[in-house]
């Protein structure tokens, strides 16, 4: 089992919904998955929406021995587990990050966003110290309305190579949708998304198992419908027309 981190510097920069739709995309990819919620406001379990994808509250594992205890029992029930977390430099993470295959640190491009990112390399480079095994798959920006698209550039910039190259987009309509599921107060980012936001997740999906060599499930071939005969057919119609007589005297 291969575990996925996904954190970031700041709050409302999509953590629980990306950690959510990389699990049901590794699904369709697939790849048995699941999310393990640490966030302080643990919400992960109210967006998934893909059957056999599950979602666990793991913030009460706060030793290394409770957190070993907690995944032994995952292994056989997925390929994947999908690490949904607070802030790259939350506390919980001292007992989790030893046990985390890859990170993802996900970021919003809006103008406080970009500048809180200038402080990030200081708490990445203690984490990736804390587990040198652990993979940095890179940063995911998360865009929030088509005002925000131009300042992917500036993070390209600031990061250098370390940026992934889809961007996930959550427009407008997408936040509107989305405020009948989301928590008031604990859930700043849609629960819902788009045709563009599901490619987005796919394409990271794809890329995640690429890069840590996950096994997929073989491709399974859809059933075949029986082939129905001639005979059968006419069968059937002559036999949609036929209507048993009833007796008046209660009986056929």
């Amino acid at each position: 089992m291969k575990t996925i981190l996904i954190a970031s510097a700041t709050g409302g920069s999509a953590k629980t919904t990306t950690a959510v739709r990389l699990a049901e995309s590794l699904k369709r990819a697939r790849v048995p998955a699941g999310v393990m919620d640490l966030s302080p406001y643990p919400t992960a379990n109210y967006l998934v929406r893909e059957k056999d994808v599950f979602a666990l509250n793991g913030r009460g594992a706060a030793t290394s021995v409770a957190v070993d205890a907690m995944l032994r029992p995952l292994e056989d029930r997925c390929r994947a587990l999908v690490i949904d977390t607070g802030r790259l430099d939350d506390p919980m993470l001292d007992f989790w990050i030893e046990f985390c295959d890859a990170m993802i640190l996900t970021t919003r491009v809006d103008a406080f966003a970009l500048k809180a990112f200038e402080g990030i390399w200081d708490s990445l480079e203690q984490r990736r110290k804390d587990n040198p095994e652990m993979k940095f798959l890179g940063f995911l920006p998360v865009v929030v309305g088509p005002e925000e698209k131009k300042n992917v550039r500036q993070l390209q910039l600031a990061a250098s190579r370390f940026v992934l190259e889809t961007a996930v987009p959550f427009d407008q309509q997408e936040i509107l949708r989305a405020q009948s599921t989301c928590i008031e107060g604990l859930d700043p980012l849609p629960a819902d998304y788009g045709e563009a936001s599901r490619e987005a997740y796919d394409a990271l999906a794809a890329h995640t198992i690429g890069q840590l060599g996950i096994e997929q499930l073989p491709q399974t071939e859809p059933e075949r419908k029986k082939e129905v005969g001639l005979f059968t057919k006419l069968w059937r119609v002559a036999s949609k027309s036929v209507r048993p007589k009833v007796s008046t005297q209660g009986g056929y």
